[in-house]
């Protein structure tokens, strides 16, 4: 997890240095600011995950917005939820587990005249985590817990016309609650593939 976060910083600061170097666009291009919305299967990463809910993977839906700082890079925030469903064995009680996670990273793709591109991304997530029932699987009762890190991502994307785009996305994020790791074993990101539109609104 350390070197992994080494090496987002490390990008960051080379992305941080071209931004200061960079200069100003001529005008707004067709790419400036788009926004769009995906869904697919997310697998979380967390071992003991199906002690209580039924299996790690399961249905993934958000949303993203990306704004051009200069070509190609674009800042991008993106929110997506995954929900997912458990009975406790002993009594039969009902829970829910409801993970909302927020991105807020950068993205290099190149669109240029090309219908079909190739794009990647990183940064850090954001995770909100709600437990609905008696038995949490952190131990106690159901409640919220927060939980931080980084994620790396990329796809394809193919504009089939200058307005709107349909794409493929994967993504593996490692985050860990306050207080505990974010290994593999321990962590509540995972890995996401889903399909999606965007629309160009400027």
């Amino acid at each position: 997890m350390r070197k992994f976060f080494a090496l987002q910083c490390l990008l960051f600061v080379l992305f941080g240095s071209r931004l200061a170097s960079a200069q100003p666009g001529s005008g707004l291009s067709p790419e400036k600011l788009i926004v769009g919305g995906s869904a697919g299967f997310f697998r979380i990463s967390y071992d003991d995950f199906p002690e209580l809910y039924d299996g790690r993977s399961g249905f993934v839906y958000g949303g993203q917005v990306l704004y051009k700082v200069f070509a190609p890079y674009f800042a991008v925030a993106k929110l997506y939820v995954f929900e997912k469903d458990g009975t406790i064995d002993s009594t039969g009680s009902a829970v829910n587990w409801r993970q909302r996670g927020i991105n807020l990273g950068v993205r290099y793709v190149s669109y240029r005249e090309r219908k079909l591109v190739s794009y990647f991304g990183f940064g850090f997530v954001f995770f909100n985590i709600k437990e609905d029932g008696p038995v949490s699987l952190f131990g106690g009762s159901g409640g919220t817990r927060d939980a931080t890190g980084l994620f790396l991502g990329g796809g394809l994307e193919y504009r089939f016309t200058p307005r709107a785009s349909v794409f493929l996305d994967i993504e593996v994020s490692s985050a860990g609650l306050k207080g505990k790791s974010g290994f593999q074993g321990n962590s509540v990101g995972g890995f996401s593939i889903g399909m999606g539109i965007n629309l160009f609104v400027l």
